[in-house]
């Protein structure tokens, strides 16, 4: 069935794709799951503290706060394309 497909080659190949990937997700899961309650608390204080650190640090230190924003609809208008509907009246 997938014999007469050509996929070209890359240069990388993962083994035993999809066997090792779902493997691997697997132990992850287990690994996971057998984490203690104190060890998920923590994670979910250190997510929280990174998450409001990642807001308004953000907020404040954006390279996109002074950015104008055009509506498609009129960025032909700031380009100088006209668009076939448009007319020099």
């Amino acid at each position: 069935m997938f014999g007469d497909v050509a996929f070209p080659s890359s240069g990388f190949t993962c083994p035993f794709v999809p066997l090792l990937p779902i493997f691997c997700i697997l132990i992850n899961i287990y690994l996971l799951v057998n984490l203690g309650g104190a060890t998920w608390a923590r994670v979910s204080v250190w997510l929280a503290i990174g998450v409001v650190v990642y807001l308004f640090y953000g907020r404040k230190h954006s390279s996109l706060m002074d950015a104008v924003y055009v509506p498609v609809a009129h960025a032909g208008e700031i380009y100088g394309r006209r668009s076939s509907g448009d007319t020099l009246a």
